[in-house]
């Protein structure tokens, strides 16, 4: 089975230039005060302020995100995990690779009330019980979280 969010992302990166471009012309028609004195009367310094912290605000919010590429195949003899981070000054790419037999156990958190999801892997090792960085699944479908889990619950030897 193989899993994978790319056309989710296409969409987010969609609604992130539309959104960009949205602010720069509020911006901008607010500092030539052309939006402001016609409909809202208020000084334009004071608009540009209300649109700067709701851009930041949104910002912060979708790097706390940390909307990621992610990739999932179990068709081999091992589990196949790549994924990325869209920030903007995070391009490492990383894959983790898990024998089927060696999943310990998995655990999705939930956070933001659903809105931020992650994926904690543990594999059993020679050395004991290894925990994996955890992986952004925030940008995954519902129904692929439901694959996965169901995947990953055939192959892990601790059950939850």
């Amino acid at each position: 089975m193989e899993i994978q969010n790319y056309d989710n992302l296409v969409k987010y990166r969609v609604y992130t230039i539309i959104g960009l471009v949205i602010f720069i012309t509020l911006y901008t028609l607010s500092v030539l005060e052309i939006f402001t004195k016609n409909i809202y009367n208020m000084p334009a310094l004071n608009y540009v302020l209300i649109v700067s912290v709701l851009m930041i605000g949104i910002l912060i919010y979708t790097l706390y995100l940390n909307v990621s590429f992610f990739y999932f195949n179990d068709d081999e003899e091992k589990l196949k995990f790549k994924y990325f981070s869209l920030k903007i000054f995070s391009s490492k790419r990383k894959a983790i690779e898990i024998e089927k037999t060696s999943l310990y156990k998995f655990e999705i958190q939930k956070l933001l009330g659903g809105k931020k999801i992650n994926l904690l892997l543990y594999a059993r090792t020679k050395k004991g019980i290894a925990k994996y960085p955890s992986i952004s699944l925030t940008y995954v479908s519902k129904p692929d979280i439901s694959k996965l889990v169901e995947a990953l619950n055939m192959y892990s030897i601790k059950k939850d």
